[in-house]
């Protein structure tokens, strides 16, 4: 990945992350998760930078490259 991620936004207009930005970001990674587009290693590494993240810049680039799952898609179970 080459850019470390747990590095705060340099960018002090980029908006605070909420507690419910947060709730967003985790219910997306636990989605990925179900479809088994994340082992648990990445799903726990993700999780950690996203609870911690100061700002959504920092959310966004924690998710970039996962696709975003249609709205009325619920999490699946993992087999």
């Amino acid at each position: 990945m080459g850019e470390d991620e747990r590095a705060p936004t340099s960018n002090w207009s980029d908006p605070l992350a909420s507690d419910a930005d947060r709730q967003r970001f985790v219910e997306l990674l636990r989605y990925h998760y179900g479809t088994g587009l994340l082992d648990d290693e990445e799903l726990h590494r993700r999780l950690d930078l996203v609870l911690n993240a100061p700002r959504l810049g920092d959310l966004y680039r924690t998710c970039h490259d996962l696709p975003y799952p249609p709205p009325d898609a619920a999490p699946r179970p993992r087999r």
